[in-house]
């Protein structure tokens, strides 16, 4: 390609002058020459391989410990859990219990037993999408009506959970007044979730294998049946988890009043479980029917 000075010489003999800067800078834009001072002034860029090499490899090595230390975690909690869903006696007094744990544990068991409802009522939509079609305005309303509720039916039963799980805590707080610390006391009764974490797990896992009816005009009463059955089962198991809670709750009352001298032990065991009782009864006014009014009036008023 022609030069610039090249480029002005024959400028210069067309014209019979020489290029003003605005020339120059025009025909420098047009390509019409190449300036060799201008390419000269680029700084060059230099790949240097072995600098990217290397920060491939730390950046590996990075992502390697990172995976590692999750994987120890992963196994840690693992061991940990198994070895308290097993003998959850034996850690009651654990002097620096796992706090983390403890709730992490506490959250799957809530979150699992919520899931085992939320995952039912999505399958009945899906199997009731099938019947209809998922290609028409039935489907297509069946996905959307779906689509509503299905959060609120999760968060509503994270919630009952949450009250089941926690409501013997009130009862054991007034029994074991001036014997134990409450937050010691808490750590001690969320000792027993890996155990109530088992059948939640478990009732998750069965919500997938659950049989869900083929939903028909025809066979209505018979379809109504079989997931009454299958309710029952899922109803059941979590309900196993919320029985091991209060166990837990019935060892702790004889374990702190079981030498009382002015009131039998009986009577503690009574007076926790109307506690347990009265707790649940307020949760249930307060939040859940508050909750599933709303979850209703949300079916009610939806337009299929």
């Amino acid at each position: 390609m022609t030069s610039r000075n090249e480029w002005e010489e024959y400028f210069e003999l067309i014209n019979n002058r020489k290029p003003n800067a605005d020339e120059i800078t025009a025909a420098l834009q047009k390509g019409e020459f190449t300036d060799g001072q201008a390419q000269s002034d680029r700084p060059e860029i230099k790949i240097d391989s072995q600098q990217i090499s290397k920060g491939v490899e730390e950046t590996k090595e990075q992502a390697g410990k990172a995976f590692n230390t999750v994987k120890q975690h992963a196994g840690n909690y693992f061991s940990w859990f198994k070895n308290r869903a097993l003998r959850p006696m034996k850690y009651v007094n654990e002097e620096n219990p796992n706090q983390l744990y403890l709730w992490l544990t506490f959250a799957l068991t809530t979150v699992c037993s919520a899931g085992i409802f939320w995952n039912f009522v999505r399958r009945i939509f899906v199997s009731l999408a099938n019947v209809v079609g998922n290609d028409n305005s039935y489907g297509r309303s069946i996905a959307s009506f779906a689509g509503r509720i299905l959060p609120s039916v999760f968060f509503n039963f994270f919630f009952v959970f949450v009250i089941l799980f926690l409501a013997a805590l009130p009862g054991l707080a007034l029994v074991t007044k001036e014997q134990e610390k409450f937050k010691d006391l808490v750590n001690q009764f969320l000792v027993f979730q890996p155990a109530a974490a088992i059948f939640a797990i478990i009732g998750f896992i069965y919500s997938f294998i659950a049989q869900v009816p083929k939903v028909s005009v025809d066979n209505i009463s018979s379809v109504l049946q079989e997931i009454m059955i299958n309710v029952g089962i899922l109803i059941m198991l979590p309900m196993l988890s919320f029985a091991v809670v209060n166990l837990a709750a019935v060892y702790f009352v004889q374990k702190y009043r079981e030498n009382d001298q002015k009131l039998d032990l009986i009577w503690w065991q009574i007076s926790q479980a109307i506690m347990t009782a009265i707790v649940v009864y307020i949760g249930y006014i307060v939040i859940i029917t508050p909750m599933f009014k709303s979850l209703i009036s949300t079916i009610a008023n939806f337009n299929y």
